[in-house]
């Protein structure tokens, strides 16, 4: 039975707040630095997903096969374990979001071609997919939130005919769902963590597809910032809360309106569950929050999955700040995105600039970090 697991969190309550310095534990991550999914292109009628390799500093192309025969083009909602998480959209006509129904959903890998089916899903355009492992692997669990509450389902991909609500008041017709505001798989531990928007950290195991349990459920008292995300440790079974700074509106010479957004610093905090105290404990006695000066070595991705240089967090556009593909009103979009070295408090060089005066809107698709398997 899980014990202890641990978190990391914002600007936190200051009487369980602690600082950790370094650890004598480090995480260093061996697997091979990450790609960026940039902009496609076509050349003589074929569609590239191109691809910019921080180990190599060049594009990869790769064809996009899934525009052949089997599957049109979709739009990118997901990066994880080296499949990307793709969706259809069709025009029922107008412009805005709610004239639009992802008829498809599906799992694509870039490296091997390989698709996997997810169900449909005609209510709105997810916001975030992941995946507990590979799809390829025995009981894959394909995670979605979506609509403007950020609810969350789950399913099996190539198996599932429907997606299952995580929370009882996260179906469809209720009136008052739970809001989340991000989530990560363990898949060590085969477990979902989840933050919700009443300050609640929820820990769930997904094994029955219809019946998800819900193993604890923890308040912790904070003042966040507007982003926020979880990232789980595999290696040392640690789970961290990335507290994300961004300047919402700035206005670089030339911008009259729509003036672009930009991430500025990031903040980690550790949180230790203690599932030992009884429900009559305290909360401080249930959950320890520890705010973390280096990274201990570790790569963190927020918003998706991956393994980089140590020490540095990887990240792209916020999703409440990104305008969608079809509003084109909008002026900038898919240019938040770089990686930051926690330690050293500063943007590495990096195939997009960081100089607001070079900012431009990235359509088709959005950059996403992804991790390229076979």
């Amino acid at each position: 039975m899980l014990r202890r697991s641990l978190f990391r969190n914002l600007i936190c309550a200051r009487p369980t707040l602690r600082r950790r310095i370094s650890s004598s534990s480090s995480e260093h991550v061996a697997a091979a630095p990450p790609w960026l999914l940039i902009e496609d292109s076509v050349e003589d009628g074929v569609l590239y997903n191109n691809f910019y390799s921080m180990a190599d500093k060049k594009v990869i192309k790769k064809e996009a096969k899934y525009t052949k025969s089997s599957k049109d083009i979709g739009m990118v909602v997901g990066s994880s374990h080296g499949w990307l998480a793709l969706c259809n959209l069709c025009n029922s006509g107008g412009s805005s979001s709610s004239s639009f129904n992802n008829n498809n959903m599906y799992l694509y890998n870039p490296v091997s071609q390989s698709i996997f089916d997810l169900p449909s899903f005609p209510m709105s355009v997810p916001s975030k997919v992941i995946l507990s492992s590979s799809p390829e692997e025995d009981g894959c669990r394909a995670i979605m939130s979506f609509g403007p509450q950020n609810r969350l389902l789950y399913c099996c991909p190539g198996r599932s005919n429907e997606w299952t609500p995580i929370d009882d008041e996260a179906e469809t017709s209720s009136t008052y769902p739970t809001m989340y505001n991000d989530f990560v798989y363990s898949k060590g531990q085969k477990l979902l963590f989840s933050i919700n928007s009443s300050d609640m950290f929820e820990c769930w195991d997904l094994a029955d597809l219809a019946n998800p349990k819900q193993i604890w459920k923890i308040r912790c008292g904070v003042s966040w910032s507007t982003w926020r995300y979880l990232v789980f440790a595999e290696q040392s079974e640690r789970l961290f809360l990335v507290d994300r700074y961004v300047v919402e509106n700035i206005r670089p010479y030339g911008a009259t309106r729509d003036g672009p957004h930009q991430t500025f610093s990031f903040y980690v905090i550790e949180l230790i569950v203690n599932l030992t105290a009884n429900d009559e404990d305290d909360e401080d006695d249930k959950l320890e929050l520890i705010g973390m000066a280096t990274l201990d070595g570790m790569a963190f991705f927020v918003g998706s999955t991956g393994h980089g240089v140590p020490n540095s967090i990887y990240f792209t556009d916020a999703k409440e700040l990104t305008p969608p593909p079809w509003d084109h009103d909008k002026r900038y979009g898919g240019h938040d995105v770089g990686v930051f070295n926690y330690e050293e408090k500063n943007f590495s060089p990096f195939y997009y600039s960081h100089d607001i005066r070079n900012f431009r809107r990235i359509n088709n698709p959005a950059p996403t970090w992804f991790s390229p398997s076979h």
